[in-house]
């Protein structure tokens, strides 16, 4: 690479929650990603390919842009990534399953500045070069010179216990699980500074029976019994690296890698948002990824499993061979997208439960005709907490629509019961006339009026067309509208349905004196954080 050639910085930074080879992203970094993705707990973060690698190496040096581009993706995970991180190595073969470079290559926390963060990148890639690695790579005859390094940057966390699990006896390998642990953090652990609590876990441990229980459907997951650095903060356990055991040796006399048993199938249910039957592989893609990124990961026929994906992404929903989406709306984005292509699309799945029973590329069946996900052979269910997963919300302000915006709501409700059009063409107006009204003055009146009136009529017009007409009579009438073709039908819901998407668009842009009606806030309103 040429000293002043144009870095695109974009190229060399992957969420955790995208996808990498390991040539790209390392061991480390490819396992977390893979256990990331199969919804375990792995702190947020980000990975700085071997492609940044190959230009320091080859520049002594780091893009003039890097500081820059690494703010750029901390403000991506600004919801969740606070200052201090945690830089870790993550080499190419790093995590292998002849040798795993444990405690080769350094691991740098307290990263509390941007400085610090460049610092401590660089001191990673030193270490390519120094003595021990040479001398660890002699001994494994692994040839040095081919080493890339990724570096892994992620959330510093502060756990009450942290430590090490074999899931198999690494010393006599007898098939028993060994924990090791200490109060704090685990490079106390690691670096011998703290001493180990040591004890053999089974399913009737009763103090670290959930730890028990995760690491032995990681062990199935990825296929091979598993080395597992953990952390507990008091809520939850973090996996901060999984890595083949490679003391074990496969064939006679020792532990073989694991195969998936059969087992009863497991079906999830959802709404219908477009009808049809497809079996494939899912693949999931969270809001995290940006979209050109999820687009070229993303293998074209499989299974798009979703949140709520916006248009920006268009390009992903036109590879599925069939969508399931998180968010239960049958009129949002994605499932509109679905159903004009003419793919099927079941809406308002727990995207955590699925990703119990079935991981990135297992197959599944996609039968949206009876609102149904079929998972064949699933993966080994853990008992997690069913608390749900809490985003950042509005304030509590914007929830309470007052009574007369509770009136105006229920006429549009009648009006589509007695599928009076004009009156629902005229409720609408008169809400949005209501809303404009007290914009100014009176904006606790205004934005929650219009955030429940968004949500009416991306959700609750359909659920009350329910109501009146068969889920087939439905979907079939909106795929016809969605298509872009003039609806000449005289039928209810073609109307009704073309009058909420004309109204949708026009809520989006709709302003008071230069500000939109969603952006409206009370002066002592704080953001969540």
């Amino acid at each position: 690479m040429e000293h002043d050639e144009v870095v695109d910085m974009e190229e060399y930074i992957k969420p955790l929650s995208s996808y990498g080879e390991p040539n790209e992203v390392g061991g480390k970094a490819y396992n977390l990603m893979r256990l990331k993705h199969a919804n375990y707990c792995v702190a947020d973060g980000f990975v700085l390919t071997t492609d940044l690698y190959r230009y320091w190496n080859g520049n002594g040096k780091f893009p003039p842009d890097l500081p820059k581009k690494l703010e750029k993706s901390i403000e991506w995970f600004s919801y969740s990534m606070r200052y201090p991180f945690i830089v870790r190595s993550s080499a190419t073969v790093e995590d292998a399953e002849k040798a795993s470079f444990a405690g080769i290559f350094s691991s740098y926390p307290n990263a509390n500045s941007m400085q610090d963060l460049i610092v401590r990148i660089e001191k990673i890639y030193q270490d390519v070069g120094s003595p021990r690695v040479q001398r660890y790579c002699d001994l494994h005859g692994i040839d040095k010179r081919k080493i890339e390094m990724a570096v892994l940057i992620q959330q510093q966390l502060a756990p009450e216990y942290s430590g090490i699990l074999f899931t198999r006896n690494p010393v006599n390998k007898k098939d028993e699980t060994i924990l090791e642990y200490v109060k704090g953090v685990p490079w106390d652990l690691v670096s011998g500074r703290a001493r180990a609590n040591r004890m053999v876990l089974d399913d009737k441990s009763e103090r670290f029976r959930k730890l028990y229980q995760i690491s032995r459907e990681i062990e199935e997951f990825l296929g091979a019994p598993q080395d597992i650095e953990w952390a507990y903060d008091g809520k939850e356990y973090w996996i901060l690296q999984s890595r083949p055991i490679t003391t074990l040796k496969t064939g006679a006399g020792g532990v073989k890698n694991l195969t998936r048993p059969s087992r009863k199938s497991v079906t999830l249910t959802g709404t219908a948002a477009s009808l049809g039957y497809i079996t494939g592989r899912v693949q999931y893609i969270y809001d995290d990824v940006p979209a050109e990124e999820a687009e070229r990961i993303f293998r074209k026929g499989n299974i798009l499993a979703t949140e709520l994906l916006f248009p920006e992404y268009d390009g992903v929903v036109s590879k599925a061979s069939g969508v399931i989406a998180h968010n239960n709306s049958i009129n949002s984005h994605v499932a509109i997208v679905a159903r004009e292509i003419g793919v099927p699309c079941i809406v308002g799945v727990e995207l955590k439960d699925l990703s119990r029973y079935a991981a990135d590329f297992d197959e599944i069946v996609l039968d949206a005709n009876n609102g149904r996900i079929i998972v064949p052979n699933p993966r080994l269910s853990v008992i997690r907490d069913k608390s749900e997963i809490v985003y950042a919300g509005l304030p509590e302000w914007t929830k309470k629509v007052d009574t007369i915006g509770l009136a105006l709501i229920g006429n549009l409700k009648k009006a589509i019961l007695e599928e009076d059009i004009k009156s629902f063409e005229d409720g609408i107006d008169n809400i949005i006339t209501y809303i404009v009204d007290n914009a100014q003055s009176r904006p606790d009146i205004s934005r929650p009026l219009f955030h429940r009136l968004c949500g009416f009529l991306q959700d609750d017009l359909v659920y009350i067309l329910l109501t009146k007409h068969s889920q087939k009579e439905v979907l079939e009438r909106l795929a016809f509208v969605d298509s872009n073709r003039k609806a000449d039908s005289q039928e209810i819901i073609d109307k009704m349905y073309l009058i909420a998407k004309r109204y949708i668009r026009s809520l989006d842009t709709l302003e008071v004196n230069g500000k939109k009606i969603f952006e409206l806030e009370l002066p002592e309103t704080k953001r969540p954080h």
